[in-house]
């Protein structure tokens, strides 16, 4: 899932980011017009302890990369 956010001040633009991390998510680009955040998800571990027990470890290893591809990110621009 992809979003998209706009902000009119770098300062807001700052805090907007620091909110993401403090939420969990992760940087992964900055500039002075925009960032964009990534929401760090390894799924759930109930799932994941099913899969181990059902799969033997390889459906852990699908649903870990299906949760990282399907992450939440926010792109912030500024205005």
């Amino acid at each position: 899932m992809s979003r998209t956010r706009t902000v009119n001040t770098r300062d807001e633009l700052e805090n907007v980011v620091d909110e993401y991390v403090e939420k969990g998510y992760k940087v992964k680009s900055s500039s002075q017009e925009k960032a964009v955040v990534k929401e760090r998800s390894v799924g759930s571990w109930v799932i994941h302890l099913l899969l181990l027990i059902f799969t033997v470890g390889f459906g852990n290893l699908v649903y870990l990369l299906y949760s990282w591809a399907t992450a939440d990110t926010v792109e912030i621009n500024l205005k």
